[in-house]
């Protein structure tokens, strides 16, 4: 998942930088920087060689497809320096996580030299993914399939561009390099480079603005700075998660680098805290996203737990998740006060309450069943989690009805959260414990669940994975001692 990205496809592994003084047969790879700067709007890493500082900057403008690289040179130096530069590019044009299984699978990329616009473009054989890479100085010469500092492997290629570059004493220059690219077309991919660098300047202007804006929005000044720069970066943070995807729509998407997609779960957490700092519009295109791909995908009222960016739902939900997205809709109503918004959802909430009181409860006993948050293998089962968000739920969807002057709805859905309630708190609560349990279920529930945890901890090396394992080969001891027939907390 590292790279450059235009989802739901990778571009490039990445791009490196050689620098070779005039009469040098080997020049020097920037690989171990000196100082890395994570900024609001791109990032910087700074290196020092024989009287060289070298600062390279990186940025991807807001609504392109593609990634500004600039290089400022200085020559620390008493002396004029000639500089020759190779800039290389290692391609993996591959489609995003579970897309052979969605019927998209990668072919090996093509890599060549357009003399016309002096720049090196690279599409994947078969499928209509494309890419474009270049610079704004002029090109001394191209390798193609040039062995960068990471070989290529697989289906990957690489391209290097050389320039040169003459420094005076104590002078500086800049040298920018921009790589785009395309579902569409190459001609797209170098409409899009082009742009990328003709309008650097103006385009880094726009993000810095656009995010000095967000910080404007719900400003907090705290006596403790630590805490209010915390605060801060946390909403920088949660920008760069927005994902505006062809297609689909704009969104949330749950965690940079390895999961920047779609989920039910991690969004009826975070969007709680979007809505706090003021972004109801991204709040809202997210809960409506999430609602109209599960209405496609199930149709039933569960809400999904994940889609990928290439539209692949590889978990149908939950579920808990479908309880915490009503609870999660209600409170984005009382933030916004959006009538419309929560007309909307409001059909697909009242078939989520049924999915959770009727479809999900077999045995009619008011605990819904199934996976909650936690993922152990055996886990399926009558949850605490699941029971306390489907009672929230209920809760939430009452006033909802109430406010669409569905009264009958209301009361009854009023009715069976206090019948939950008070059942949770009588079955669930183990007194000689003094907690809450985490299921309940019969005496094979629970063997199988000590079981499938056990399962997932035997790779565990740790002392204190060491010492869970034995907290569980406890439990299941004691649970086939139980009566068989048991039913329990």
């Amino acid at each position: 998942m590292g790279g450059i990205w235009t989802h739901p496809v990778k571009l490039a592994d990445g791009y490196w930088m050689k620098i070779r003084e005039e009469g040098q047969q080997e020049g020097v790879w920037l690989m171990e920087a000196e100082e890395y700067i994570t900024y609001p709007y791109g990032s910087g890493f700074i290196y020092n060689q024989n009287d060289l500082q070298v600062k390279r900057f990186q940025f991807a403008p807001d609504q392109e497809k593609g990634v500004i690289i600039e290089y400022t040179i200085q020559n620390t130096s008493g002396q004029v320096r000639n500089l020759f530069l190779d800039f290389v590019v290692k391609t993996d044009l591959s489609p995003v996580w579970f897309s052979k299984e969605n019927g998209i699978p990668d072919y090996p990329d093509q890599v060549i030299w357009d003399t016309n616009h002096q720049l090196f473009s690279a599409r994947d054989s078969l499928q209509e993914w494309y890419m474009a890479w270049g610079t704004d100085n002029p090109v001394l010469s191209y390798e193609t399939d040039s062995p960068g500092p990471e070989r290529t492997k697989g289906m990957e290629k690489s391209g290097l561009i050389r320039t040169s570059l003459q420094l005076g004493a104590r002078e500086t220059q800049v040298i920018s390099y921009a790589v785009s690219g395309s579902l569409l077309s190459k001609e797209d991919a170098i409409e899009t480079y082009t742009r990328l660098l003709k309008e650097k300047t103006k385009l880094l202007h726009e993000k810095q603005q656009s995010l000095a804006n967000l910080l404007e929005v719900s400003h907090i000044s705290l006596p403790d700075k630590h805490l209010e720069n915390t605060y801060n970066w946390v909403r920088l943070n949660t920008r760069w998660l927005e994902m505006d995807l062809d297609g689909y729509g704009h969104f949330l998407g749950a965690g940079a680098i390895e999961y920047p997609w779609l989920f039910g779960c991690d969004n009826s957490y975070a969007l709680q805290g979007v809505l706090a700092t003021g972004d109801f519009e991204l709040a809202k295109s997210t809960f409506t996203m999430l609602k109209n791909i599960s209405e496609k995908v199930n149709g039933n009222g569960r809400i999904i737990h994940e889609m990928s960016s290439n539209g692949y739902v590889y978990n149908k939900g939950n579920t808990q998740e479908t309880a915490h997205f009503i609870i999660a809709v209600w409170k984005a109503f009382l933030w916004t006060g959006d009538i419309t918004f929560l007309q909307d959802l409001y059909p697909y909430v009242k078939k989520e309450i049924h999915w959770l009181t009727v479809d999900m409860d077999a045995n009619q006993n008011l605990f819904p069943e199934g996976y909650g948050i936690m993922e152990v293998h055996g886990l399926n089962a009558e949850l605490i989690d699941v029971a306390v968000y489907t009672q929230q739920a209920l809760e939430a969807a009452s006033q909802m009805a109430k406010l669409f002057h569905e009264d009958s709805v209301s009361d009854a859905y009023a009715r069976q959260a206090t019948l939950l309630k008070d059942k949770i708190n009588r079955d669930f609560w183990d007194e000689a414990e003094g907690i809450y349990c985490d299921f309940f279920g019969t005496k094979e529930q629970a063997v199988s669940v000590a079981k499938g945890a056990i399962r997932q901890l035997r790779s565990g090396t740790s002392d204190a994975e060491k010492e869970t394992i034995r907290f569980y080969e406890s439990l299941l001891t004691r649970f086939r001692q139980l009566p068989d027939g048991t039913q329990q907390g």
